[in-house]
């Protein structure tokens, strides 16, 4: 029995969409299952205590912030339970896996390409199918997206987006046909996509603002059918302050995160956002230079003279007049733009500064809107039908989304290739964003990892050198970058030039004259040059601020064993013990300092247990 044409199109040519919606994404992002962990995944899954514990630690990650374990100050931190969970659940089947984790996020996207055109069909019956296709494909072939699927981490931002269409799908479904069981389903798929990511509250405007403008619905049957989204928000919101302590404020205000943190003036600060949007903008529209990082310094702070704020002011202007005058700003139009403000309104440095500049992974869920309208403004400039895909510049229109799509897709399969490895994309960010800071840090920290992994001297050389570089390069752009700081010191420390770690320790400690590290490694410079008074003024400032620094112990307890206060070695190194019980010097100085005491039994004792220790290790 043949199935009646619908106005969107047959059965037949939908089934061969959702066919399509499946396989080029994972054409696309396939190659991403051979690669490793990058940027915060360590942060995320293969540092994080409790992900490493796998599902057992399920119950606790919903009582702890996402980054708890590094917070010593009790400030605010990302919860996202349900992303930290998937992560345990993953570590507990494949132990630190990243092919499967990267399977993952392919999978999840194929699914919202899926769930995506399935939900728009259903809001937008009279459309042509073809044209929802064409929607969804662009949204799921852009370039800007890249970051999301090609970085483990980013799987809060695909959870949030998953389970937004989810709940959506059904509570729509239930919308013609009431079902009780789809509602409260529909309720609780909302909720796990604000325990995804806190993004994910935003979605809650999303159900009335899709009622009102699209059903179309009265302001009374709207809130009538959409207040219990209320509901889930209102407990996340109060799970997130208890968990937080109620901290709602950004404590972070290194500039090399927010550019927003150092304005001078208001005016400063409002022309330095417009600059941050037109960028983001800019990346819709024309998605040609990427980067994972757009950090200090590649947006500078700019004044209301910058060329770039008068254009998009310009534009801005422009668009709101032709819509007011020229173009029919009707539900569609409306939706559409409100989805996009809604869902952008948490990332945009608008309600609050957050603590980055900007991020392409910030555009996921937005771009959805970016995608209809273009189809939609595309429909209306070359005059085709949307319900019957009938017009004289048909073919255009046709061609018109093939070559964008196209060339979409291409510019997305070459974006994804340099999120191989940590040190391939370090070298991609210093070329796509050469003004930043922490681009050029990162790749000095991993040009020197794979420096000490190189067997070939003349390659290790280069690579040492690369770093070097790199470093220097962080540090012309932002001096006060600690971190940037830090690493070249250590490296220089680790390839035995201590005079340049000896001066990069000194600088540093000029910007924060409480840096622990800092001070134990320029005491550690110091009492091998055999200074060993002025070697102790740093590690005993670096003690009293950490007193039980492991390293700190150590020196200062080698300091006293060299000058022949050997009791004193020994308690230092007794309390070293205690946070390194199996270093493999502080057992061999205690078994040297007994023996120097005439303690031959507690030599013995930690001659064997350094024998033990080692064999371990070996």
């Amino acid at each position: 029995m043949l199935k009646k044409k619908s106005p969107t199109g047959t059965a037949s040519s939908t089934r061969i969409y959702e066919i399509l919606l499946l396989v080029i994404p994972l054409l696309l992002f396939a190659q991403t299952i051979s690669f490793q962990y990058v940027l915060d995944d360590e942060l995320f899954i293969a540092n994080h205590p409790l992900v490493q514990q796998g599902v057992s630690a399920i119950p606790e990650i919903f009582t702890q912030k996402s980054l708890g374990y590094m917070d010593t100050e009790n400030t605010q931190q990302p919860y996202r339970p349900v992303t930290l969970s998937l992560f345990a659940l993953e570590q507990s089947i494949s132990s630190n896996s990243p092919g499967m984790a990267h399977g993952i996020n392919v999978l999840l996207l194929m699914a919202i390409g899926w769930l995506l055109f399935r939900l728009l069909i259903r809001w937008f019956p009279t459309v042509h199918v073809q044209l929802l296709f064409f929607v969804t494909l662009l949204f799921l072939v852009h370039p800007i997206h890249t970051e999301v699927v090609a970085n483990v981490k980013s799987r809060d931002e695909l959870l949030v987006m998953f389970f937004g269409l989810s709940s959506l799908l059904l509570f729509w479904k239930q919308l013609f046909t009431p079902n009780t069981k789809n509602l409260v389903a529909s309720v609780a798929l909302f909720l796990l996509a604000c325990l995804s990511k806190e993004s994910g509250l935003t979605w809650v405007a999303i159900f009335p603002l899709s009622v009102y403008y699209l059903k179309p619905l009265s302001v009374k049957e709207t809130v009538h059918k959409t207040w219990i989204f209320a509901l889930p928000a209102a407990l996340y919101l109060a799970v997130w302050m208890w968990v937080n302590k109620g901290a709602v404020q950004v404590t972070d205000s290194d500039i090399i995160n927010n550019v927003l943190f150092q304005t001078a003036s208001f005016s400063e600060s409002l022309a330095t956002r417009i600059s941050i949007f037109s960028h983001y903008i800019e990346l819709l529209f024309f998605p040609v230079q990427l980067s994972w990082d757009y950090s200090f310094n590649q947006i500078p702070i700019v004044d209301f003279s910058a060329l770039r704020v008068i254009i998009s002011l310009i534009i801005v202007f422009g668009v709101v007049y032709l819509a007011i005058k020229k173009l029919k700003f009707n539900g569609v139009t409306a939706f559409w733009t409100l989805f996009f403000v809604v869902t952008f309104s948490l990332s945009a440095n608008v309600l609050v500064e957050i603590g980055s500049t900007m991020a392409e992974r910030f555009l996921f869920v937005p771009s959805l809107a970016f995608s209809f309208l273009l189809m939609w403004a595309c429909t209306k400039i070359l005059q085709v039908d949307r319900t019957s895909l009938l017009g004289k510049n048909k073919n255009i229109l046709v061609g018109t989304m093939g070559v964008i799509t196209l060339l979409f897709g291409l510019k997305t399969f070459s974006q994804t290739q340099v999120w191989r490895d940590n040190l391939t994309l370090a070298r991609a960010g210093v070329v796509s964003a050469p003004n930043s800071a922490r681009t050029h840090f990162s790749l000095g920290v991993h040009a020197k990892r794979a420096a000490f992994q190189e067997s070939n001297t003349r390659k290790q050389g280069g690579l040492f050198e690369e770093s070097e570089k790199n470093f220097l390069r962080s540090l012309e752009i932002y001096p006060e970058f600690i971190m940037s700081r830090y690493n070249l010191g250590v490296m220089y420390f680790e390839t035995g030039r201590y005079p340049q770690a000896k001066q990069q320790y000194l600088k540093l400690l000029g910007f924060d004259a409480n840096h622990v590290n800092s001070l134990n490694n320029l005491g550690t410079i110091l009492f091998n040059e055999k200074q060993y008074e002025e070697a102790l003024v740093y590690l005993t400032h670096a003690l009293e601020l950490a007193p039980n620094h492991g390293d700190a112990l150590i020196n200062v307890g080698a300091i006293y064993h060299n000058t022949g206060k050997v009791k004193s070695a020994i308690s230092y190194y007794r309390k070293a013990m205690e946070q390194k019980p199996n270093s493999l010097v502080v057992l061999n100085n205690l078994s040297i300092a007994y023996t120097q005491i005439g303690m031959a039994d507690s030599a013995k004792f930690y001659t064997d247990a350094r024998v033990q220790v080692s064999g371990t290790v070996n």
